[in-house]
């Protein structure tokens, strides 16, 4: 793996984030990216996201959220553990996580994760977020976090997995 950089994303690399979501993503065809990846175009990332690059050219992004777990619809859940521990808690929201296809499967987003761990460690208590089972990537997510709910669609069906790591 070669050297990489992670730094808190700026306003000024919104035009390369959006088109590193577009690109991520495009496999996906899931619409709603599409308009993350528009508001983040427009906008620029929040507060907490941040940039992964290599040899100067964004290879990963993730968007954060101060957020506590506690904000959420639970009605649409089936929690497999007691989240109320978590309702008195800082939380840090990880929305959207993306590696440049080129660097997938190389270690680059575990490296990413671990890097976060560290960096959020005091600031917050967790940080949690959802695994949208059409990414069909659960597998990663549970190397670094474990599932706490299955988020369910109005069938009852399984759409997505939430996710928390302990800081």
């Amino acid at each position: 793996m070669e050297k990489f950089e992670i730094d808190f994303a700026k306003r000024e690399d919104k035009i390369k984030i959006s088109q590193l979501i577009k690109l991520s993503l495009k496999k996906t065809e899931i619409s709603s990216f599409d308009y993350v990846a528009g508001l983040i175009k427009e906008f620029g990332p929040s507060q907490y996201s941040l940039k992964m690059t290599l040899n100067k050219k964004i290879i990963g992004f993730h968007e954060f959220f101060d957020e506590n777990i506690n904000t959420r619809n639970i009605d649409e859940y089936e929690f497999k553990e007691d989240v109320e521990k978590y309702q008195q808690k800082r939380g840090l929201r990880g929305y959207l996580f993306v590696i440049h296809p080129d660097y997938q499967k190389k270690g680059y987003g575990s490296a990413f994760i671990e890097y976060e761990k560290l960096l959020f460690k005091n600031k917050f208590d967790y940080i949690f977020g959802s695994c949208d089972i059409r990414f069909n990537n659960i597998e990663f997510w549970e190397k670094h976090r474990r599932i706490i709910c299955n988020h369910l669609d109005s069938n009852k069906k399984i759409v997505a997995y939430e996710t928390i790591m302990d800081l």
